[in-house]
């Protein structure tokens, strides 16, 4: 594994099964070496940015598409989304570089579906989460991003800061990881260990929080 400085995630799996995909290799790989997306080979932008919701929350490079069709002015939505997944993904690499990927937080509550890729056959869960540990294990980056281009989420989200490998507090701290115009955006304490908030995404939205004990 030292020797190692990166790993494709290449995966030739059919679009049919994406809800079933599961991230092994961030499970078991992150930490000790930079993960690269798979290739998945869509030339849609829309395709692209929804895929590329899952491999930041995996902790995994955006993945690859050709600019002739990415830059086009009609994707202009679909480049703001990139570029704040890309501030996230920068402020996060203390957490998802060098630290280890933990348990995501339970999401409750009527969550759609976003169906997407060739003639539509893909389809993941709108709302895509993760959590990771810093390698000191004093605190933890928590990502919701809602992967629907056209619904906004609400959604209740349960964790347990023990099993995310935090220490032991009264209460925690949730601050935003980078300044973020929606929800989620101020700081708040919530007692622990076992956390439990809300959340209300719009269409292409997310927020990452910093998880830390209060001393």
């Amino acid at each position: 594994m030292g020797a190692l400085d990166g790993y494709l995630m290449r995966c030739g799996y059919p679009d049919s099964v994406g809800r079933q995909s599961v991230p092994l290799f961030p499970a078991v790989y992150g930490g000790y070496v930079a993960l690269f997306a798979h290739g998945w080979g869509y030339r849609d932008p829309r395709s692209w940015i929804i895929e590329s919701t899952r491999m930041l929350v995996w902790g995994a490079q955006l993945g690859s598409v050709s600019s002739d069709v990415l830059l086009k002015p009609e994707n202009k939505r679909g480049l703001e989304f990139l570029r704040h997944m890309l501030r996230v993904r920068e402020a996060a690499t203390k957490w998802i570089a060098c630290g280890e990927m933990r348990s995501a937080p339970r999401i409750e509550g009527t969550i759609p579906t976003v169906r997407y890729g060739r003639n539509d056959a893909a389809d993941i869960d709108a709302v895509q989460t993760a959590v990771w540990l810093s390698p000191g294990r004093e605190s933890a980056a928590v990502l919701f991003v809602n992967a629907s281009d056209r619904e906004s989420v609400a959604f209740d989200w349960r964790l347990n800061a023990r099993q995310c490998g935090l220490p032991t507090a009264d209460r925690y701290r949730l601050r935003p990881m980078i300044a973020n115009k929606d929800a989620g955006s101020q700081t708040v304490s919530l007692p622990g260990p076992l956390l439990h908030s809300r959340l209300n995404l719009g269409p292409w939205r997310l927020t990452a929080y910093v998880l830390e004990p209060m001393r």
